[in-house]
């Protein structure tokens, strides 16, 4: 009867596992140590992940958050690293069959954001 329960328990742990698209948003990882936050010029990004809370619905970390000054502009701009920290959010559902956080709540110094991080490759997706 235990090893059943014992079956059941790691079954519905990888059922609710959810993923982050986290190496340049594509690909996915299960608790990443390092996510891109601005998919397109790759000019945000966290890395030194660690998770105080990794659930079915949430996630929050801690690490250091990169940024680019952009200034005189993003491709002159220079790259600043700070202490910080990342919340994930917003379930979805995709045709591959996984679940990943689509949202991401970013903090660093006076800074914060949001960063849609909804895999490339998720094909249609819909809300759990």
């Amino acid at each position: 009867m235990l090893a059943l329960a014992s079956i059941a328990q790691g079954a519905s742990t990888s059922a609710s596992k959810v993923y982050v698209a986290a190496n340049g948003c594509a690909g996915s990882s299960y608790k990443p140590t390092k996510v891109t936050l601005a998919c397109a010029d790759a000019n945000l990004y966290a890395s030194g992940l660690k998770y105080s809370l990794y659930g079915s619905s949430s996630a929050n970390a801690t690490g250091t958050i990169h940024y680019n000054t952009c200034t005189p502009n993003c491709a002159a701009g220079k790259f600043k690293s700070q202490a910080g920290s990342v919340s994930f959010s917003a379930v979805v559902s995709c045709s591959d069959g996984r679940r990943y956080f689509s949202s991401a709540r970013y903090r660093y110094g006076k800074t914060s954001g949001t960063a849609d991080i909804k895999p490339l490759s998720c094909g249609k997706k819909k809300k759990t």
